[in-house]
């Protein structure tokens, strides 16, 4: 039997909208950190071909 499968595109809006309804907030997250994970990965050479 053959399947198919397709990209269902979502969106969290709502959920965040009820959530900072709700009063949980969360900062956004800091350069210094996506830098770490960004050098993170690539010494795990995860972009190497």
């Amino acid at each position: 039997m053959d399947h198919m499968t397709r990209w269902i595109e979502s969106t969290n809006n709502y959920t965040t909208q009820v959530l900072y309804r709700l009063g949980f907030q969360w900062p956004p997250t800091a350069a210094a950190y996506v830098h770490r994970f960004v050098d993170t990965i690539v010494g795990f050479d995860y972009f190497s071909v």
